[in-house]
């Protein structure tokens, strides 16, 4: 897939500040609230409200909240980003209150039938406690509660509504590969520097393996489009929602565009695989319906519809 900004990061980074921060003063925030789990998302999105805080002197309270589902590196490397960036930063483990309400949860009976959890139902049970803790402390604290969706993951649906979706995602402009990108170019910047501390919260999170902490599946991808990384994925995204929605019910109806951008997706990449993406994309469209502000990294403008 095209780098949109190849080596341009430095403005991209600036205008994602830029934006947040005037989002910020404008609505008179008092704190930013996020939720850090060591993985590339939410250790970007720790980087931009730490420049912004600099700034502003509005604090980044950040929370861990692993649960039995979340591997050891995973909340290593939370830790690092947390001490890194965050100006105050929080451990809850919730294994406890999600025992306790996936227990409830999955006691109610419908037509004296009980309900039974899925491994995706209580990775939302999960996502679901995540958020309330966030916003409970973003009410006391007059605080943004910050969202680390990217544009790829929304595309796909790959977040829970009420869950890991919240206020305002200053990454939901950037494919997950540019996500990437901003991370490798941030740790060049704080290395020159001599940040080493946040050089290492960007290098774990670069390295790590993206996961949703919920035990569903080994990784992300897993559950996107095995066998694919996220540059493939994001190209298949690229040229699927560009194209005429004309073009898309043909496609979907069957017609497999012979000679077409899209054609050749599936002569590389394997019609099941790249179906699935799209079949994600398309089910997946009620999710879209409200989504958080984010910010346009062309411009730094925020975007609130």
């Amino acid at each position: 897939m095209t780098n949109r900004f190849k080596n341009n990061y430095n403005q991209v980074f600036k205008n994602l500040v830029n934006g947040l921060k005037s989002y910020i003063i404008d609505n008179n925030m008092k704190s930013m609230v996020l939720g850090i789990s060591g993985g590339i998302d939410s250790t970007v999105v720790a980087a931009i409200c730490h420049e912004v805080s600099k700034q502003t002197k509005v604090p980044l309270l950040g929370f861990s909240l692993p649960c039995s589902t979340n591997k050891e590196v995973e909340t290593t490397a939370a830790d690092i980003t947390g001490k890194a960036f965050c100006d105050v930063y929080t451990v809850l483990n919730i294994e406890d209150w999600y025992q306790y309400s996936s227990k409830f949860l999955n006691s109610i009976k419908i037509n004296d039938t009980q309900l039974k959890g899925t491994p995706i139902s209580e990775g939302n049970i999960k996502a679901r406690l995540r958020m309330i803790t966030l916003w409970n402390v973003g009410g006391l604290c007059n605080g943004l509660v910050m969202d680390s969706d990217m544009l790829t993951e929304n595309l796909l649906g790959f977040f829970t509504i009420n869950g890991d979706s919240n206020a305002f995602t200053p990454i939901g402009g950037l494919w997950k590969t540019e996500v990437y990108e901003l991370a490798k170019y941030l740790k060049d910047s704080y290395n020159e520097k001599g940040d080493t501390d946040k050089v290492e919260a960007l290098k774990q999170a670069i390295e790590i393996v993206p996961t949703d902490g919920n035990g569903v599946s080994n990784s992300d991808l897993d559950q996107i489009a095995p066998g694919l990384n996220y540059n493939q994925v994001d190209e298949v995204l690229d040229i699927w929602v560009h194209l005429d929605n004309k073009v898309k019910d043909l496609i979907l109806n069957g017609n497999k565009l012979e000679g077409s951008a899209f054609a050749k997706l599936i002569d590389t990449y394997g019609e099941d695989i790249v179906m699935g993406i799209v079949k994600r994309n398309v089910n997946s469209a009620f999710k879209r319906k409200h989504l958080p502000l984010e910010v346009n990294p062309l411009s730094g403008e925020v975007i609130e519809s």
